[in-house]
């Protein structure tokens, strides 16, 4: 959730073609979990996990990031109340997993008698069961152990 609040005066809500009125000093949180899934925007297969759907390829082959409708992704809010820590967070996170991969691989840690097709719906299972808490946490992290190797 992300909240809101409407200080000492009234703020004009357009869904649409409808405007509502939210009144002063009103608590208004966004559910961003359902904002960040939503069909309309992000397809049919919106709860599903795949990376993919944020990038798209350049007329030269290139990858490039897709550019997501206005307001329908907001990992960090947006505009003026933008999260303060959200550029060094990016280039942290960059740099941890640039040098985590620089020599490693990741992958599931396959349980007795496991083929890779089960591990993988394992692990779905595992990410379809989360919750909501500040931030998207899966409720049992411990049902999916990764395996760091270093590269050959």
């Amino acid at each position: 959730m992300l909240p809101k609040y409407t200080q000492d005066s009234s703020q004009p809500l357009t869904i649409g073609s409808k405007t509502y009125l939210i009144p002063p000093r009103t608590y208004v949180l966004l559910n961003i979990a359902a904002l960040h899934t939503n069909p309309k925007y992000w397809g049919s297969d919106s709860l599903d996990f795949r990376p993919e759907r944020f990038i798209t390829s350049s007329t030269t082959g290139e990858e490039e990031p897709i550019q997501v409708v206005p307001g329908t992704f907001i990992p960090w809010a947006a505009k003026s109340r933008v999260c303060p820590g959200m550029k060094f967070a990016q280039v942290e996170f960059v740099a941890v997993i640039a040098k985590l991969f620089l020599k490693h691989r990741v992958s599931a840690k396959l349980e007795a008698g496991d083929t890779r097709t089960e591990a993988a719906e394992r692990i779905h299972r595992c990410i379809q069961d989360s919750g909501l808490s500040v931030t998207l946490s899966m409720r049992h992290p411990e049902k999916v152990k990764l395996v760091w190797e270093e590269k050959a």
